[in-house]
């Protein structure tokens, strides 16, 4: 199914709901708005993929719900899309901008103008259950900004992914929270900054708990409240070539069961407030991990021009 400068919003339900292995692609411009159980549900093997090569915006906002929300479901955008203010609903409906469980899995790419998640009351993207989620940036930029307690949430046995120049701010908590057995890798020239609330003894930019695992490679974590990294509970961290600054409780805190490996020497200028174990003497470990390319949408845009085609006629 193809949708093409669609406006589903104002509804009792949801602006667009997939299930049974259905597939969506989406084109801008297009909303998701105002509806009153959440912006998209996604469901049920299904697929819904965003597209804006025309520069327009899909937004999806204000819903009563999450903005989208994928169970056993796959959700894909190219930008240039907004995910914002969406708020706490009825029953189950949580206020993330994304909320990913049931396996989930969500593509945030960068190529047609920036993606924005921002001002969601419950975080900014959710993932449970063995969800997955990749941000990735193709001449754009995503921004994840003043989702109130949590900029990106992954928990038991989820795993995120920014590849590049993703900047996370302004949230009251973390602007990366891993718990229950989740990983993240964080590649490239990402920027993490003004996260955290003074008096929380867990303020960090990242938390690491409960048997959780970050992996750095460059980037910079800054200007936030407590540590730019928190290892809790038998986790660990595994960084090099990261930027740390003005982070009021220092570089990398960890507690007695938690881990680091890293090129940062403690009590450095470069990184103060360096209190973490070194299980051996190894060096980091050796990643590879390739961003997604950039896709071929030569076919569908001619595929779209005929139909504009036609119905210019009629």
């Amino acid at each position: 199914m193809t949708i093409d400068n669609c406006t589903s919003t104002a509804h009792g339900g949801v602006g667009l709901r997939l299930g049974s292995t259905s597939e969506a692609l989406v084109i801008a411009p297009a909303s998701f708005d105002n509806n009153n159980q959440g912006g998209i549900n996604v469901f049920g093997n299904s697929f819904v993929e965003f597209t804006s090569w025309n520069g327009q915006s899909i937004d999806v906002s204000n819903n009563r719900g999450p903005g989208v929300y994928a169970s056993q479901g796959s959700f894909t955008t190219f930008g240039h899309t907004t995910i914002a203010n969406n708020v706490f609903g009825l029953s189950s409906n949580s206020g993330f901008g994304v909320d990913l469980r049931g396996g989930a899995k969500a593509q945030f790419g960068s190529l047609s103008g920036p993606n924005v998640i921002s001002g969601n009351q419950s975080g900014g993207v959710s993932l449970q259950e063995t969800s997955e989620a990749s941000f990735f940036n193709f001449g754009s930029q995503t921004y994840i900004q003043g989702n109130g307690p949590v900029g990106v949430s992954a928990g038991f046995g989820s795993q995120v992914t920014l590849f590049d120049e993703v900047e996370i701010s302004g949230h009251s908590g973390p602007a990366l929270d891993l718990y229950a057995n989740s990983q993240a890798y964080l590649f490239g020239a990402n920027n993490l900054h003004n996260n955290g609330m003074a008096g929380d003894p867990r303020s960090a930019a990242i938390r690491v708990d409960g048997n959780s695992e970050a992996f750095l490679r460059g980037g910079t974590v800054s200007q936030n409240v407590g540590p730019a990294i928190l290892a809790l509970v038998n986790s660990s961290v595994d960084l090099t070539g990261v930027s740390f600054s003005s982070n009021s409780g220092g570089a990398v805190v960890c507690d007695s069961s938690a881990f680091m490996v890293s090129d940062l020497t403690s009590g450095t200028a470069s990184a103060p407030g360096l209190s973490c174990r070194t299980p051996h003497t190894l060096g980091n470990r050796a990643i590879s991990k390739l961003r997604p390319a950039v896709p071929d949408f030569t076919a569908l845009k001619a595929t779209q021009a005929k139909m504009m085609a036609r119905a210019t006629k009629h």
